[in-house]
């Protein structure tokens, strides 16, 4: 591998991670970065995990200690995400894509549309006791999502902490990011599996992923609420069309 080859690859790793760390959706850069560099869809789909779950560790690790995260929520989702995406990954290496495309994407805009109608959602913190049947429920489905297709699951996560149990965006995105270390490590486990990790790209993104992530927490923290919420429905909308027509 050339110098210029591994900087790109640190640079795609270090992009996601910043943007998933902020509003979520890094892999609406990192997966066609790869498949632009030539690597095959489902090999993308297993070489990024590595650095989707080096970045979840690290941005979770700095929401914490920015406090916008509780230990017993983020628990709590974890182990149901890591089953979801079980499912998920080995789903996707199974049977078509094209209609769970178009159900997840539909979901994704009845999310957005909801955000937009809900003018206090993400901006002001709606509830002080939340629901672990429904933190359950969230990291289960999401993780399936995110362990079929790598992207949108955390979009979708973002959106129902924010409206089924009040957090903030910035409270959702430091859960969402923590769900990640469930569902990022079984999806990297069912890929690694089925030999679809180049690991020389891998570690690369890896370690773009880990200054991305401490780098797009710290944005996220600046940011003020109601500034963060348009980028998010923005950033949604492209990740939508990006995982619908591309």
């Amino acid at each position: 591998m050339d110098l210029i080859l591994g900087a790109a690859i640190f640079f795609i790793g270090f992009i996601q991670a910043a943007i998933g760390s902020t509003v979520s959706g890094g892999g609406i850069i990192a997966i066609p970065a790869l498949m632009a560099l030539g690597v095959p869809p489902l090999m993308t789909l297993g070489t990024i995990r590595p650095a989707y779950l080096a970045g979840a560790f690290v941005s979770g690790w700095r929401f914490k200690v920015r406090g916008y995260l509780k230990l017993k929520e983020a628990l709590t989702m974890i182990v149901p995400a890591f089953i979801g995406a079980l499912i998920g990954a080995s789903l996707i290496l199974r049977v078509s894509e094209t209609f769970t495309k178009y159900l997840i994407a539909a979901v994704v805009l009845v999310s957005i549309i909801l955000l937009l109608v809900k003018k206090e959602a993400g901006v002001v913190k709606t509830k002080k006791k939340h629901s672990v049947i429904l933190l359950v429920i969230i990291g289960f489905g999401t993780g399936i999502i995110s362990g079929a297709v790598g992207i949108v699951g955390g979009t979708i996560s973002m959106v129902a902490l924010i409206i089924l149990e009040g957090f903030t965006f910035k409270e959702a995105i430091a859960l969402n990011n923590v769900r990640g270390l469930g569902n990022q490590t079984a999806a990297l486990i069912v890929f690694a599996l089925a030999s679809f990790i180049l690991w020389d790209y891998a570690i690369i993104l890896m370690l773009g992923s880990i200054v991305g992530g401490i780098v797009g927490v710290e944005i996220a923290h600046k940011l003020p609420l109601k500034m963060l919420k348009p980028i998010f429905i923005v950033v949604a909308i492209l990740l939508t069309i990006k995982f619908l027509f591309f």
